[in-house]
């Protein structure tokens, strides 16, 4: 291939390129219900996140586990330093791209599409969780030297889950023909039950003033269309009911300043850490811990 070729090739790209992201500029569009939908993923996400998290940091608490709790500082740095940063950049990649695809699919069609929501796999967030830190995690004696294990093998076994979806993937059509619906969602929906259902039941019956009141702004909002606003304003339903309990959490004393002291020392900049090392570095041990 000739020089002008090659030149005229990578301009095409360049162009390409350029309109593609003009493209998705001028496809993005936001309507209420999209506001509504964007704070409904955002909460869903969060609300996955801190509760892997809080499962997570009950390890540190030394009244559950007394000498084998993790110390605060390697808590603190492999959960807010190196965990949490890796899921907030990939939520932000995941659903820019598929926004991307979205706009693709109206540019091509001529028609609205809605992206698909990009989010946490909660079943698999509390399966890793409990079924392979919290494992290794007591195999291992406890201790930091059990939660850092724990980790890398959780790290690695996440990869290994990755290959096998992309494989399955290519399958995907064959096995839904073969497997029924009902026997690939049943232990998804018993997780869901278990996590999503009566655990979070359970901790808001706990706080009735403030939990009871949240699920009623719950029904309030999506399923009897009451909103929170002023004038033609109208409060996204998931911001509402979030809204109501953080009033309610600090008016009943719910919420603690110590506590919110705490956290805020947490907020900082930990900067980017390459975690690909750690993914590699006991890979060998996943066979003993299989099953």
């Amino acid at each position: 291939m000739s020089e002008t070729a090659e030149n005229e090739e990578k301009l095409s790209f360049a162009q390409s390129f350029v309109k593609g992201l003009g493209d998705f500029k001028n496809g993005l569009s936001m309507t209420g219900g999209d506001w509504g939908s964007v704070c409904q993923l955002f909460f869903d996400n969060l609300s996955t996140l801190l509760g892997a998290v809080f499962a997570l940091q009950a390890l540190s608490n030394p009244a559950a586990f007394g000498d084998i709790a993790v110390s605060q500082d390697t808590m603190n740095e492999y959960v807010w330093g190196k965990i949490v940063p890796g899921v907030g950049m990939t939520m932000v990649l995941g659903n820019l791209y598929y926004t991307w695809q979205a706009i693709r699919m109206t540019m091509k069609y001529g028609r609205q599409y809605t992206a698909q929501p990009y989010g946490l796999n909660t079943p698999g967030a509390f399966a890793f969780v409990y079924n392979i830190i919290y494992t290794v995690f007591f195999s291992e004696g406890g201790g930091d030297a059990g939660f850092i294990q724990g980790y890398k093998v959780a790290l690695a076994a996440n990869f290994v889950t990755g290959l096998i979806s992309m494989v399955l993937g290519i399958f995907g059509m064959l096995i839904l023909k073969v497997v029924p619906p009902a026997g690939l969602l049943v232990p998804i929906a018993s997780i869901g039950f278990a996590f999503l259902g009566l655990e979070q039941l359970s901790n808001s019956i706990a706080a009735p003033i403030v939990g009871y009141s949240t699920i009623m702004w719950v029904y309030l909002g999506w399923y009897a269309n009451i909103r929170i606003g002023y004038g033609k304003f109208r409060l996204p339903e998931a911001l509402q009911v979030i809204l109501v309990g953080i009033i309610l959490g600090w008016a009943t004393g719910l919420n603690s300043p110590e506590a919110t002291k705490d956290a805020a020392k947490l907020v900082k900049w930990w900067g980017p850490t390459w975690t690909a090392g750690d993914t590699f570095a006991d890979f060998n041990l996943l066979a003993d811990y299989l099953g």
